[in-house]
């Protein structure tokens, strides 16, 4: 994780982390809330359905995400045609390749 990705959380108020002086401090509450949002990241959420599907009532050190059968559903049909379209591009590309090392 970077610095930049870190900042971002806490503009977005997903992570408050406390400070010693200049220093921030990050719970193993935060760690575990980083943890789900980049398990949800790699199932291709966006981090607005994430904040939504986070189950961030109260401090607590583990975090889950509110996975229905309906939203996992309707995830897998958005990943799905996200892989469609690429390997549509990539088809594309290539024919695109062999037309330029044909000639």
């Amino acid at each position: 994780m970077t610095l930049r990705t870190l900042r971002f959380y806490e503009d977005r108020g997903l992570v408050v982390p406390s400070r010693q002086g200049t220093t921030r401090l990050y719970t193993a509450g935060d760690r575990a809330l980083f943890a789900a949002v980049f398990k949800a990241k790699q199932l291709g959420f966006s981090l607005a359905e994430i904040e939504a599907m986070l189950k961030a009532d109260e401090p607590r050190s583990t975090f889950d995400l509110d996975l229905s059968l309906e939203r996992i559903d309707a995830q897998i049909v958005v990943l799905e045609q996200r892989h469609d379209n690429t390997a549509t591009a990539i088809l594309e590309l290539k024919r695109e390749r062999a037309k330029l090392t044909a000639t």
